[in-house]
């Protein structure tokens, strides 16, 4: 299973993507992150696909 994020604004998190597993499946798009303590965190094992484009803070 894949896990699409496209377009949104994460504000005032811990943590904005909070990624964790064996097999991860993750495409990031356009994703706004503001005053978060950390904006992606990514403990992912070597079978999993995470891209990210267009991250900005």
């Amino acid at each position: 299973m894949t896990i699409k994020i496209t377009n949104c604004t994460i504000i005032n998190s811990g943590t904005g993507v909070h990624l964790e597993g064996d097999n991860v499946d993750v495409e990031i798009k356009g994703l706004r992150t503001i005053n978060n303590k950390k904006d992606i965190y990514a403990n992912v094992g070597k079978s999993s696909s995470i891209i990210i484009e267009d991250l900005s803070s």
